[in-house]
């Protein structure tokens, strides 16, 4: 991917789980999101605005309107503490935020994932 050797520069975390505890971001999954063919997490534009676009600086925000998107470091807080690098990107069709990436692979699958499971996110 053309981010693999940018990730490091990125200040932003993300954490991924799946307890309601105290998460900004709670995502109920949809079809879309765990479907293969997909290969994407849809965000509420709303959310990502408030919680995830204010924390981060300017220059950063707008490379999520690139075709590349950012480059996030994401963090699996349930199980292995494993970190992983997905992309933030906005999706033009429906001006709506997506995580890209390994996206089913690292999440999806591997967690058995399905349509209704909630997703906590936290900037």
């Amino acid at each position: 991917m053309a981010f693999a050797n940018e990730y490091n520069n990125i200040q932003m975390l993300m954490k991924l789980g799946l307890c309601e505890d105290y998460w900004k971001i709670i995502k109920v999954l949809t079809q879309g999101d765990v479907n293969h063919r997909h290969c994407r997490l849809l965000l509420p534009r709303s959310c990502v605005e408030k919680h995830i676009l204010r924390s981060i600086q300017r220059r950063d925000a707008d490379r999520c309107c690139s075709a590349d998107g950012l480059p996030i470091k994401v963090w699996d807080m349930d199980e292995s503490h494993d970190e992983y690098v997905l992309c933030l990107k906005q999706c033009p069709s429906t001006n709506s935020y997506v995580l890209t990436g390994r996206w089913i692979l690292d999440f999806v699958t591997r967690k058995r994932l399905k349509e209704g499971d909630k997703i906590p996110l936290e900037n």
